[in-house]
């Protein structure tokens, strides 16, 4: 069973600290993890341990960014990890992730990242794509074809502005 971790761990001095971690074969030393949450980014998972032979922390270990991420320990080994969300996450997964961590306390910055990931979700419901094959295209056509792609690029985003909007005026609070 996985838990997940309600509190507040976003830097290096709030880290969550575990003693009595493997370090090497015979050893055993403390580690530290957080999430680490760049307002462009998004989120990423940190662990850092300490030396127990210099009594100094190693440099950390940080993973890829994800648009948002929680804390987790599993209930059977105790073991921490995070579960997250990619910017290509689909809706059901959205809201299991949702229904999951209902009761955390999300930053401003990851609340606004679940807002625009609710948006993006909501655009591509319609969204369909055909794959054709292109062959001998005049220099006209190829422009044609550029303009029109273009074209429905921005209406892509302007529905996803639109759901945004709708969102963040019917969602108050996550």
């Amino acid at each position: 069973m996985i838990e997940i971790i309600k509190e507040i761990h976003n830097n290096e001095n709030t880290a969550l600290i575990i003693e009595n971690y493997p370090y090497g074969f015979r050893l055993k030393t403390k580690i530290k993890y957080w999430i680490e949450t760049d307002k462009k980014k998004g989120d990423r998972f940190v662990s850092q341990t300490l030396n127990p032979k210099t009594n100094k922390w190693n440099n950390p270990k940080k993973s890829v960014y994800n648009s948002v991420m929680v804390l987790t320990r599993d209930n059977e080994n105790g073991h921490i990890s995070y579960i997250g969300l990619y910017p290509t996450t689909d809706k059901e997964r959205i809201n299991r992730f949702i229904e999951k961590t209902n009761s955390f306390n999300f930053s401003n910055e990851q609340k606004e990242q679940l807002r625009i990931l609710r948006a993006y979700s909501k655009t591509y419901e319609n969204v369909t794509f055909e794959i054709k094959e292109v062959t001998n295209q005049t220099e006209e056509e190829k422009l044609k074809h550029d303009n029109e792609q273009a074209e429905i690029k921005k209406d892509i985003n302007r529905l996803a502005s639109y759901n945004y909007r709708k969102d963040t005026n019917e969602v108050k609070t996550i």
